[in-house]
């Protein structure tokens, strides 16, 4: 028999041969692209302006300042008409348009456009917007929804698909709404989009506002993404990503050669052969949780040729739960550290340690390996690692000054997401019958509100259908209504369809646990790779059996991790899940797993979560057993998961 051992979690390989996110642009004092190819201005920059979120007055990012572009009004007349994004790398003659892909966008709109409608999406510029936010501030193309207030950011991410039918509307993450939108008519769709799009431009006057990023994804993002992506950020490439391709710029000063991830590498070209400076760039990872108490070193193969007699140099800082970001200091290195001159060029660093010079074999492209111990620290520490490159003001070395090709540590692990309800408030619902109460029906399951419930008279084999946004579905979440304990489901049901509910596949099923409680919520988990976006949720019995009616007051269908409290696996396995942990490792990805002697763990993967294959299977050694993912040719999203087979 397969057990499932542990739910999916996300990773991201660096190195990949198809790259599903097509373009990512920071805004980073140019229309320069971090991922794909640099923006254009629709007619002229008119008054468009980079900036900062300092200088411009508005709200930090994160509470710090973030680098952002000012877009002014538009419309007919204006010089400004939008921004051009080129997407057309991914398509041919046999893919001739894109009808399954996501755009992201981080946004802030002043108070002077938050009554005034805004444009999104164009086809063209100064042509009607196919996606908008009204004057209610409300985000859609035919129906509205979520609210965009005034002089606070959002991460907008719209996901479209032809195949499902849908356009589902996020805000920082979060599932706002959607719309159906028709299937394709000889392989077009009503928003297909070709070789581009564009930003920020319609038929007629749209407000201006601020934007820090830009993704294009060359298909439809499935919720758990969308959710990792979370809110705004200073990320520089996307936020969702791990390993290198998730680390964030920050200039300060007009650094001639600021740090680009660049095949896979962060690369900082460094300064120029006259005066200018000085200047600094800074190069910082998302937050990495310790996973056990103690001491925790870092590890990073790297390159440079800064100008020598450390006019130029590079240091390593971190900042520990949010706190302040200092340099770990030349003390902490065991191999290839700091050198024992100070930093005598212009600059924050002047009089510290630094790294220094030209590394051994820079001239042959070798790669140097440095080891650094970050001190001792708590399981469940956030550290965030900074790699920050200082320039002076004049002269400069061999180019690129610095490359920063992995970093590893085993001792921080990436935390994984609790699981999503993909329902919403609204949502199409159909129950099984209509016996039930005027105001005691199906749709008050999904209505967020405990104190109302559905009630149906059928008393057996009742329930109802959900049409969602679709989603990967691996547990229920119930919660208990207001009267006697016999009208509660005494077992489930769950089935899924994506084609409108004419055929459902059974998904999983079984005994709904007790509700000791009024009002209280119990949940399950199940194994699940399949994403659907109709589900059936009957209950066979209840609990009394009930002389009169099922009663429920709320429904969630779970995407994503399993809660606690939901089924666990059988002897004793939930304490191997509790103590897996995912490890960062450079351009390869892994995870440790504790292991029973005479036991095989077969490792799977997928690149969208509906085809799983085998890469590996482990035996149990009765302790801890490393798993390293060795291949290249991977999709940049990537999901794992582990059966015991006994």
């Amino acid at each position: 028999m397969k057990t499932i051992l542990t739910f999916v979690f996300f990773l991201v390989p660096v190195f990949f041969c198809f790259s599903e996110i097509t373009g990512y642009w920071n805004f980073n004092g140019s229309l320069k692209a971090t991922i794909g190819e640099n923006l254009e201005w629709a007619w002229e920059q008119g008054d468009a302006t980079f900036g900062t979120t300092e200088t411009f007055e508005i709200p930090g990012i994160q509470g710090k300042s973030a680098n952002v572009l000012k877009f002014p009004d538009s419309d007919e007349f204006s010089d400004f008409s939008g921004i051009e994004v080129w997407i057309g790398d991914g398509l041919d003659e046999d893919n001739w348009l894109f009808n399954e892909y996501s755009i992201i966008v981080d946004v802030l709109y002043p108070e002077t456009s938050s009554t005034d409608k805004r444009a999104i999406v164009s086809n063209a510029p100064v042509e009607q917007a196919s996606i908008i936010i009204n004057e209610e501030g409300k985000i859609g193309g035919t129906s509205f929804h979520g609210e965009i207030l005034a002089n606070s950011w959002y991460r907008v991410a719209i996901v479209v698909s032809h195949a499902s039918k849908k356009i589902m509307y996020y805000l920082d993450g979060q599932k706002v709404g959607h719309e159906s939108i028709g299937g394709l008519v000889d392989g077009e769709g009503k928003h297909s989009l070709a070789d581009f799009f564009y930003l920020f431009t319609t038929s007629d006057l749209s407000k201006g506002g601020y934007i820090s990023s830009l993704q294009f994804h060359n298909e439809a993002l499935p919720d758990t993404v969308i959710n990792d992506l979370g809110g705004t950020t200073k990320f520089s490439v996307a936020e969702g990503l791990t390993g290198l391709a998730s680390y964030s710029v920050e200039t300060v000063g007009a650094v001639p050669g600021p740090w680009e991830f660049k095949d896979g590498l962060w690369v900082s070209e460094g300064s120029v052969a006259g005066c200018g400076g000085p200047y600094h760039d800074f190069l910082t990872s998302p937050d990495y949780i310790v996973s056990a108490a103690g001491e925790v070193t870092l590890s990073f193969e790297h390159r440079h040729a800064f100008e020598g007699a450390m006019w130029d140099s590079g240091q390593l800082w971190i900042s520990v739960n949010g706190g302040d970001y200092t340099d770990v200091g030349k003390d902490a290195f065991s191999v290839n550290g700091y050198t024992d001159v100070a930093i005598i060029g212009n600059g924050i660093a002047k009089g510290q340690n630094g790294f220094g010079g030209t590394s051994a074999g820079y001239a042959d492209g070798s790669y140097i390996t440095t080891t650094a111990n970050l001190g001792s620290f708590t399981a469940g520490d956030a550290i965030s690692v900074r790699f920050v490159a200082l320039y002076d003001d004049c002269s400069t070395g061999a180019k690129p000054n610095w490359v920063i090709a992995s970093v590893s540590s085993d001792q921080m692990a990436i935390e994984l997401d609790e699981p999503e309800d993909i329902t919403l408030p609204g949502d199409e619902v159909v129950a099984t019958s209509d016996n039930s109460p005027g105001g005691e029906q199906a749709p008050n399951a999904i209505d967020d509100n405990p104190s109302t419930k559905y009630l149906n008279f059928d008393k057996v084999d009742t329930g109802l259908t959900i049409t969602t946004g679709g989603g990967v579905v691996t547990g229920l979440a119930l919660t208990s209504a207001n009267d006697p304990p016999d009208r509660d489901p005494a077992n489930y049901i769950l089935s899924g369809s994506n084609d409108d509910g004419a055929t459902f596949t059974e998904i999983a099923s079984g005994d709904v646990p007790e509700f000791l409680e009024r009002f209280e919520r119990q949940t399950v988990s199940f194994e699940n790779d399949v994403a659907y976006t109709t589900y059936e949720l009957i209950f066979p019995t209840t609990v009394g059996p009930s002389g009169c009616c099922m009663q429920i007051a709320e429904i969630e269908l779970l995407a994503g991790a399993p809660e606690a409290g939901g089924d666990e696996p059988d002897d004793n396995e939930s304490n191997q899940i509790e103590d897996m942990v995912l490890m960062p490792f450079g351009f390869k990805f892994g995870f440790i797993i504790n292991t029973d002697e005479g036991k095989s763990y077969m490792v799977e993967a997928t690149g969208d979560l509906l085809q799983w294959n085998k890469i590996e299977t482990i035996n149990g050694t009765g302790s801890s057993v490393q798993f390293t993912d060795t291949r290249n040719e991977v999709f940049q999203y990537q999901y794992y998961r582990v059966r015991v087979a006994e």
